[in-house]
């Protein structure tokens, strides 16, 4: 068959508004989510001061809920995204828990620039910079303390035994109690608590 290439032509069919519209929201919704792919798996920025309504939990201090009116949500934070470092005023805080994240945000985070990186969880935790200079103390075999009234301002790690992770400053035990040290046994009154075990 042989057709005259003058004559031959591609009919066009009849503009519809609604169908233009649709192909664009679903081209706007693809790249949506391609860019949200791309940005679960690290996420830094300045926190926002004001409440960031979202949920932590355990170590590394992951996302466990993002409520519908959160700030954090416009950076692309969603559930099961972990904590991997608070940067504020300049100082960087490395492998915390939910606890310590928490009181560093209610102490600074309306205040202070905080920094923080998200990250998705198949991705490794930064690790603290190793200091160019160590300076050694000597820390005792063991020791007994006596615990402050009201707040102590010590946070714990780890499971058997339980470590001594960092000091408050403003801590009553401030000096007094070395890093690092295991709880071996917790005596209330007569009571001797042993076997001690993180929560």
């Amino acid at each position: 068959m042989i057709s005259n290439p003058q004559q031959s032509f591609t009919p066009f069919l009849p503009f519809n508004p609604q169908t233009a519209y649709e192909m664009i929201d679903d081209v706007a919704w693809a790249l949506n989510c391609f860019s949200i792919n791309v940005l679960k798996d690290e996420l830094i920025f300045d926190l926002p001061k004001k409440p960031l309504k979202i949920t932590f939990a355990g170590c590394p201090p992951k996302i466990a809920k993002v409520d519908t009116d959160s700030p954090l949500r416009k950076f692309g934070v969603t559930e099961g995204m972990d904590v991997d470092t608070l940067e504020i005023d300049g100082n960087t805080y490395y492998e915390m828990d939910s606890i310590e994240l928490r009181a560093h945000l209610q102490k600074y985070q309306m205040e202070a620039k905080c920094r923080i990186r998200f990250i998705s969880s198949h991705i490794p935790l930064s690790s603290p910079p190793i200091p160019q200079q160590i300076i050694l103390k000597e820390t005792p075999d063991s020791m007994d303390i006596k615990l402050p009234t009201g707040r102590m301002g010590v946070w714990f790690s780890g499971h058997t035994p339980v470590l001594v992770k960092a000091i408050q400053e403003d801590s009553a035990l401030a000096g007094q109690l070395p890093e690092g040290m295991g709880v071996n046994s917790l005596t209330i009154g007569e009571q001797v608590y042993t076997d001690i075990e993180g929560v």
